[in-house]
């Protein structure tokens, strides 16, 4: 049976080097706060498109960036550089 474009298989997505950027169900939470400041983000940036993240204050825009770049650790999920 052929694979789906619409619905790749985890493994496979995982696995394609056409992705530059991937988080997969990234959380984060603080000392003190009752929430989650991310719950479950998880969004794939294919080589060559352009992200935005918008958003009102205190959404999270900022702690989602610091986690991508290695300044915060996630306290659940993954990131992939490049695949």
């Amino acid at each position: 049976m052929a694979e789906s474009l619409f619905s790749p298989s985890p493994t496979a997505v995982r696995e394609d080097p056409s992705y530059i950027l991937q988080l997969e169900g990234i959380s984060k939470g603080f000392p003190g706060q009752r929430q989650l400041v991310l719950r479950e983000v998880e969004f794939r940036l294919p080589q060559g498109d352009i992200l935005s993240i918008v958003g009102p204050s205190g959404c999270g825009k900022t702690t989602l960036l610091r986690t991508i770049a290695g300044f915060e650790q996630p306290d659940s999920g993954r990131i992939l550089l490049g695949g």
